[in-house]
This record gives structure tokens, C-alpha cells and sequence, in this order.
């Protein structure tokens, strides 16, 4: 995911995380060596859907 510049000064605007959501300054966000972005509400999403990561419940 490329950051998208925006000319408007006005926005706050940053660009679009792999799970399709708006980005904003200031926003926390991961940076995968794949290029792809992922705010943090949506680390658990991320590493479900596109790395195939199991959640489980410790017993």
C-alpha cells in the first residue's frame, strides 16, 4: 500500500489500510515488509484474513 499524498490541506487524509479502511494522520499504523499498511484496530483482522493466523483459546 502506497501512501497517498493528498493536495488539500484541509484533510487529514493519509491513504486506505489493506483491509479497506481510511487512514488518518496521526492514526497508529504497521507497515509489513510486503508493503502492505494496516491500522491497529485491524491488526487482529489482518493477520487473520491474509496470513492465516488461528486465534485459539489457551486450556
Amino acid at each position: 500500500m502506497a501512501r497517498v499524498e493528498n493536495s488539500s490541506s484541509k484533510s487529514s487524509h493519509w491513504g486506505i489500510d489493506a483491509c479497506g479502511d481510511e487512514i488518518f494522520h496521526g492514526d497508529t499504523i504497521f507497515e509489513f515488509p510486503n508493503g502492505d499498511v494496516v491500522l491497529l484496530e485491524n491488526l487482529p483482522e489482518y493477520l487473520i484474513k491474509f496470513l492465516g493466523v488461528k486465534e485459539t483459546t489457551a486450556k
